[in-house]
């Protein structure tokens, strides 16, 4: 799924300033200008770096180095999750065009792996009342863990950038004014707009070499009919993407004794994101909900009955219940396919769509709904019924309800 990018309220100002919003990320369509102006790109980096957030960040990289844009990344962040902040700030320091971080507006902060980012900018910027630092942890998830080799990473990036920080205060929460006195940022500026007209002119290192920033934004029509303005584009991970994550249940516990802390969490791609590994049947899971955008949880379990008309080979699908009829429908039974592979997932794709519970052959049953209950009820109503039915071939067989009453229901 592709993350979404939504444009941030235009600033109501007199200001010449062409701001774009675009609903897929990282791809800008660029507004109309009378002459070719400089672009500059402001991405909103706000919260936890995790893996949303770094993709989003990383596409939009791509964009802004494709089109020869100058980047700042507003940022607002307590660190990262694992070291992908690692790796975002050696794509910063490998940038061909100007990155520059602007740690704002307040109470803004930049800690951990967020850190990281200044330390690798083509130019770092504070707001006044910004915190910066502590730079440990790096790893939110992991605060005791070094990263291999960051330390001469870190000093990679400064002598690339040709600045000199005071190291030896990295790990302490360094108010704006300490962070200047210390130079973890060389510039402070309270807004982005002052900020763009603060640095206009300045010349800062890139990967492929020194770059003079055009950042000044026309504050008049002559200036902005002359060329001498900026286009800018504001953009920031959609709510809907920065919040895609998933619950599951841990791998290897038993359900009955699990508590709230045991559960597992993960991006919308399935990596773990706490230390609880999830279940290995999550890639089933996440089909469901990519095939269903109206689900929001899913129910897996064995419960004996219906597992039965599994290893049988056989759908529940008899009109026999008014009841399963109105809640449930048929639930059809999925070819065989190993547990925790693609052979189980292709084999229940096609059916996701259409029902609201499925078999699978060899294996169990999987119902899902708009929550958690309307998922577990499913289950419940589904093994009910299979006993039911299973009781109902031992008296000679369930008598059908004929098609006309199934219709009167449906209607």
């Amino acid at each position: 799924m592709a993350p979404s990018m939504r444009a941030r309220s235009p600033l109501r100002l007199a200001l010449f300033v062409g701001v774009v919003a675009s609903s897929m990320a990282p791809a800008l369509a660029a507004d109309a200008q009378p002459t070719a102006l400089p672009s500059v790109d402001v991405i909103k980096v706000e919260g936890t770096l995790d893996r949303p957030l770094l993709g989003f960040v990383n596409g939009m990289l791509d964009d802004a180095s494709a089109r020869g844009a100058t980047v700042v990344l507003e940022l607002d962040s307590a660190g990262g999750i694992g070291q992908g902040a690692v790796g975002l700030a050696d794509r910063i320091a490998g940038m061909p065009v100007p990155v520059i971080v602007w740690v704002g507006p307040i109470p803004a902060r930049a800690s951990g792996g967020a850190m990281l980012l200044m330390l690798a900018s083509s130019l770092a910027s504070v707001a006044p009342g910004s915190q910066t630092g502590p730079l440990d942890p790096v790893d939110l998830l992991h605060p005791d863990a070094a990263v291999p080799g960051l330390d001469a990473r870190i000093d990679g990036w400064l002598r690339a950038r040709g600045r000199t920080v005071d190291r030896t205060r990295e790990d302490e929460a360094l108010d704006a004014a300490q962070a200047l006195r210390y130079q973890f940022a060389e510039v402070a500026y309270p807004s982005v707009l002052d900020l763009l007209n603060g640095i206009d002119g300045r010349t800062v290192p890139t990967a492929s070499g020194p770059a003079v920033l055009h950042t000044h934004i026309a504050s008049t029509e002559a200036e902005a009919q002359a060329g001498q303005g900026v286009s800018i584009r504001f953009g920031e991970l959609g709510p809907v993407r920065r919040v895609e994550h998933a619950v599951a249940t841990p791998t290897m516990i038993c359900k009955g004794r699990m508590t709230e802390d045991a559960l597992a969490i993960t991006d919308a791609s399935g990596k773990a994101l706490t230390q609880r590994k999830p279940s290995s049947e999550l890639a089933m899971h996440l089909l469901i909900y990519q095939e269903r955008p109206d689900v929001k949880a899913v129910c897996h379990a064995h419960p004996p009955h219906g597992t039965a008309f599994a290893v049988a080979g056989l759908p529940i699908d008899q009109p026999i219940l008014s009841e399963v009829i109105l809640t449930l429908g048929c639930v059809p039974l999925a070819a065989y396919g190993t547990p925790s592979t693609d052979e189980l997932t292709e084999a229940m794709r096609p059916l996701v769509k259409h029902h609201n519970a499925l078999l699978m052959a060899n294996h169990g049953a999987v119902c899902y709904g708009a929550d958690v209950w309307k998922a577990f009820f499913k289950m419940e109503t589904m093994e009910h019924f299979a006993r039911i039915q299973l009781v109902a071939e031992l008296l000679g067989g369930p008598r059908v309800l004929p098609r006309v009453e199934v219709d009167k229901l449906l209607d």
